[in-house]
């Protein structure tokens, strides 16, 4: 992603907000979650947002061939700039009752730490 990263363009930017989520989301749910986050708030502008999910940033198929055990370093510098920067974190759950997501210990991790 980051040979794509040029400013001038305006189609990409520092990152605004870090989308917590679940792999196994279906790329309906995935679109639709953030359209209506989008949507609830009127004053948002789609332009100025841009979002850090770590599946166009951390290959995680091939985390072997990667420094594996620097996943946490990672994660933890981004959540890091983001909360220093302003920025904010969007948890994307599935349903509201027993969400998958509060049964992923990252996702869990990416929460208590982005409140330390």
């Amino acid at each position: 992603m980051d040979a794509l990263y040029e400013e001038s363009t305006g189609k990409a930017g520092r990152a605004t907000h870090f989308l917590s989520w679940v792999w196994s989301y279906k790329v309906k749910l995935f679109q639709a979650t953030l359209q209506a986050w989008l949507e609830s708030d009127p004053t948002r502008d789609p332009d100025e947002i841009f979002l850090w999910i770590c599946f166009f940033c951390n290959n995680q198929y091939r985390l072997e061939e990667t420094n594996a055990d620097d996943l946490e370093t990672v994660f933890k510098g981004r959540l890091s700039e983001l909360r220093d920067s302003g920025g904010s974190m969007i948890a994307m759950l599935d349903t509201w009752r027993q969400p998958v997501y509060l049964t992923r210990i990252w996702c869990v991790y990416e929460q208590v730490y982005r409140l330390q």
